[in-house]
């Protein structure tokens, strides 16, 4: 047996070497049906994506006549919700070059197995099945936002938005401000009658529901934090003599920001994240316009300055040994991160590929 496999095509072939009689495979030569791998299965917000690819397989004669199976005619696919015993539909006639499908009526926090038919024309099938069930879409998810600390009070609060996918709706979502050591989705509704995870959400269509909200999930703490951020300004360059302005370099610096760091306690463990409101970003650009459309390497830093040093020695070199300057031009891309550099990198190389088409 031995195996061809196409890196171009998602179908692969087994080729069996049997002895034929004139150019009909002998007696104990029967059909290989395909083989269905599922590859990957994964869920999001809209759903379950359902991957798989085929494996077919074909006789070849001692004479070089390769018999082929009948050809594949489409998929089916079929969906059981575990426990349930009945198997859905959830499409009978995929075409023939399907590899995948994403089934929207998955329901959040369900768990489920998956069937993929393949039909050979003929009417042949060939079928394989989940080993192990798939979860469905997250039912909550949530953000943080505008976290503060009252100066009347020694807690911290934090705006909490949380997004559910409710069971015969769909998405419904409620927004609250929470403070350390609340219930997260608890709040009151009628003053005085305590707090509720049971809130009225008013639909597209104007009808209005009442929505358990009930997270299951404390807000732990709201910490205030110092987060560093990477600035890149332009430093004025100033003529010695008359003292005028001439014009600006880049110059990278680093500045505190102060934000806070949210954690909330789940039924999984203890989450951390940052309150995105605060704008905790690695780097920062306070650039002149001319700088900011054609970024140079900030000179503060002595790592950008020796990649500098190396995009100026490849440029150098590509007239007169464009072997040397590829090298450092792959030597730039694996050993610095920095994205200024890698676009710089890649613009070169673009460069480089059309002066040589051209």
């Amino acid at each position: 047996m031995r195996h061809l496999i196409s890196a171009g095509f998602p179908v692969c072939f087994i080729l069996l070497t049997l002895s034929c009689a004139g150019s009909r495979p002998t007696p104990q030569a029967r059909e290989i049906l395909p083989t269905i791998f599922l590859e990957r299965m994964s869920a999001d917000r809209h759903g379950i994506l359902i991957e798989w690819n085929v494996l077919e397989a074909a006789f070849r004669c001692a004479g070089d006549d390769l018999i082929r199976p009948r050809p594949l005619a489409g998929f089916a696919l079929e969906r059981q919700e575990l426990g349930s015993g009945r198997w859905t539909i959830l499409s009978n006639d995929l075409p023939v070059p399907t590899r995948h499908f994403l089934d929207r009526g998955a329901e959040p926090g369900g768990k489920y197995l998956y069937r993929v038919t393949a039909r050979l024309q003929g009417g042949t099938e060939t079928a394989t099945e989940t080993e192990e069930p798939v979860a469905g879409p997250p039912i909550w998810k949530l953000s943080f936002s505008r976290a503060a600390k009252l100066a009347a009070t020694a807690k911290a609060m934090v705006d909490v938005k949380i997004e559910k996918f409710e069971k015969g709706v769909g998405k419904v979502e409620a927004k609250h401000d929470h403070f350390e050591g609340d219930q997260i989705g608890w709040w009151e509704e009628t003053p005085g009658r305590g707090p509720t995870p049971l809130h009225p959400i008013t639909l597209p269509d104007g009808k209005m529901i009442t929505v358990d909200f009930n997270v299951g999930a404390s807000l732990k703490a709201i910490m205030p934090v110092t987060k560093i951020l990477q600035i890149r300004r332009c430093k004025p360059i100033y003529d010695k003599t008359s003292g005028a302005k001439i014009g600006c370099e880049p110059i990278l610096e680093q500045e505190p920001l102060q934000c806070y760091e949210i954690s909330y306690e789940d039924a999984e463990g203890v989450h951390q994240v940052n309150d995105p409101s605060a704008r905790v970003l690695a780097t920062f650009d306070r650039l002149c316009p001319k700088h900011l459309a054609n970024p140079q390497v900030p000179m503060g830093d002595p790592q950008l300055v020796e990649a500098q040093a190396l995009l100026q020695e490849a440029d150098r070199l590509w007239s007169t040994d464009s072997a040397a300057s590829i090298k450092i031009y792959q030597r730039l891309l694996q050993d610095y991160k920095d994205v200024v550099i890698r676009l710089q990198v890649r613009n070169k190389v673009e460069g480089r590929a059309r002066q040589a088409d051209e």
